[in-house]
C-alpha cells in the first residue's frame, strides 16, 4: 500500500506541473495539494486499522488546537493532544511567533504520507502539510513541508510527544526582526543582537569581526551584515556561521536573499579567523557582496540581481534558526566588531553616523540572552556578550513550521511556522 500511495503522488506531480504550468513545468504546491491530498488520504483512510485511525486524529486535532490557541492566544487548549514536555515546547513556539509578528496561523492542507506503524505504546506518522502565516502588516507567507509525528500512549490515551522535519538543513540564519520598542527603551529581539539603523536610504554596508566558536553538539551563531529586514520583508545579508552537530562543529561562510533561503559560499573560515564582509549597491538592483577571511588571505566575491527596499543596514550577532524554528543560541563568549559601516545616502558613514540604535538579544521570558555594548569611541565598533541564561531553541507545534520563520524581518516565514 505505501508503495502505491508513492505512486499515486508521483503521478499527481507530473499532472500538477502540466496543469500549473504547461509551458515551464512550474510546480504549485498549492495544486499539488488539492489534486493528491483527497487520493493520498483515502488510501490513508481505507489501509488504516482502529488504531491507526486514532494516532491519525490526535494528530489531526492537535493540529487544529495549535491553530486555535493561537488565534485565543489560550496555550492550554494544545493540552489533551501533547505530552507535558511537547506541550511545553508549542506554549513556547506559539509565544516566539507572536512576538515576532505573527497575527495568525492557518493549516491550509494535510497528507499522509504511507502507512501509521504502532508498536506498543508508541506510534509514528508522516504527513506533507501547508500552513499559511499571517503577519501585523496584512503580509502571509505560505510554507509546505514533511512532518514526522511521534506518538506514545498516556493513561489510554494517545499524545504528542514530537514532530520531526527530515531533510531540514541547519542553515545560516534566518532573521526576527526587533521587536518595536516602546519610546525611550532600547529595542529587542528573540535572535538579534547588535545595532540596525533605518532612518534613510542604504547601499551599502561592511564590518569586521573574529569568528567566535562553537562546542560540539551545543547550539550555534552566526553574525553577518545586512540590507532590509527592519523595516521590510527583504534581506540581503552575508555573514559567517559556528553550528555544534554532534563531534564537532561546522564553520561556514554564507550569503541570503529573502526569500531565498541562504547558502553557504566556498571560503573555509574557521574559529579565531578574522574575516570582513561588504555588500555594495552598483544600481539597477545589482549588488556586489564580498567575505575576506583576514587570517587565510583568502576570498569570496559575487555579484547578484536582487530588489531591495535598501530601508535599513543591520551589523548582528544571531542565534540562527531553521525550518524547525530558533536553534539553540551557543555559548560563544563575545564577539567584536569593527570598522562597521553604512552608505547611506550615497555617503559612507559609520553606525553612530547613521544614527544606529543597539538590540538586545532575550528569550521568550524577556531575559537578555545576548547583551551589546555602546559604541567605541570611532562609532563604528561595539561587542556582543552571551549571558548565562540558557537558550532551548523553538519551533511551532504540532504540524507546523517559518519562517521561517522564516521571519519587519520578523517574517518567521524563517522561525517555523510549519
Amino acid at each position: 500500500m505505501r508503495r502505491l500511495v508513492g505512486l499515486v503522488i508521483i503521478a499527481v506531480l507530473l499532472v500538477a506541473w502540466v496543469v500549473d504550468s504547461p509551458g515551464s513545468f512550474g510546480l504549485s504546491t498549492s495544486t499539488l495539494f488539492r489534486l493528491a491530498a483527497p487520493i493520498t488520504n483515502w488510501f490513508a483512510s481505507h489501509s488504516s486499522n482502529a488504531g491507526q485511525a486514532s494516532v491519525q486524529s490526535v494528530i489531526q486535532r492537535g493540529n487544529q488546537e495549535q491553530e486555535q490557541a493561537f488565534a485565543q492566544n489560550n496555550p492550554a487548549l494544545m493540552q489533551d493532544t501533547a505530552t507535558r514536555a511537547y506541550y511545553a515546547q508549542l506554549k513556547q513556539t506559539n509565544s516566539q511567533l507572536r512576538a515576532g509578528g505573527v497575527t495568525a496561523i492557518h493549516l491550509d492542507g494535510l497528507m499522509w504520507l504511507g502507512s501509521v506503524t504502532v508498536q506498543g505504546g508508541q506510534a509514528q506518522a508522516t504527513t506533507m502539510e501547508m500552513w499559511t502565516t499571517t503577519f501585523r502588516d496584512s503580509t502571509t507567507n505560505r510554507s509546505t513541508d514533511e512532518n514526522v509525528y511521534t506518538l506514545v500512549q498516556e493513561s489510554g490515551s494517545w499524545k504528542i510527544s514530537a514532530d520531526n522535519h527530515p531533510g531540514v538543513e541547519i542553515p545560516a540564519p534566518y532573521p526576527v526582526q526587533p521587536v518595536v520598542p516602546m519610546p525611550g527603551a532600547q529595542p529587542q529581539s528573540l535572535n538579534w543582537a547588535g545595532y540596525q539603523s533605518a532612518s534613510g536610504t542604504y547601499t551599502g554596508v561592511g564590518a569586521s569581526w573574529t569568528v567566535p566558536s562553537a562546542a560540539p553538539g551545543t547550539g550555534s551563531n552566526a553574525a553577518w551584515v545586512g540590507i532590509g529586514g527592519v523595516r521590510a520583508h527583504d534581506l540581503i545579508q552575508a555573514g559567517t556561521s559556528a553550528t555544534g552537530v554532534s563531534g564537532g562543529v561546522q564553520y561556514n561562510a554564507w550569503v541570503e536573499m529573502l526569500p531565498k533561503v541562504s547558502h553557504n559560499v566556498a571560503l573555509t573560515i574557521h574559529a579565531g579567523d578574522s574575516v570582513s564582509v561588504a555588500i555594495t549597491s552598483s544600481g539597477s538592483n545589482q549588488w556586489h557582496i564580498a567575505i575576506k577571511d583576514n587570517t587565510t588571505g583568502q576570498g569570496y566575491q559575487s555579484s547578484v540581481t536582487y530588489q531591495s527596499s535598501e530601508s535599513s543596514a543591520e551589523w548582528i550577532e544571531e542565534a540562527p534558526s531553521s525550518q524547525q524554528g530558533l536553534l539553540p543560541l551557543d555559548n560563544f563568549g563575545t564577539i567584536h566588531f569593527s570598522a562597521a559601516y553604512a552608505l547611506k545616502g550615497g555617503k559612507k558613514e559609520t553606525i553612530a553616523q547613521a544614527g544606529g540604535q543597539s538590540i538586545t538579544m532575550i528569550n521568550a521570558r524577556g531575559q537578555a540572552l545576548a547583551n551589546t555594548t555602546s559604541l567605541g569611541k570611532d562609532g563604528a565598533s561595539f561587542s556582543v556578550t552571551r549571558t548565562n541564561i540558557p537558550s532551548t531553541g523553538g519551533r511551532p507545534g504540532a504540524g507546523s513550521q517559518p519562517s521561517p520563520f522564516r521571519p519587519g524581518l520578523a517574517d518567521l516565514e524563517r522561525i517555523g511556522t510549519h
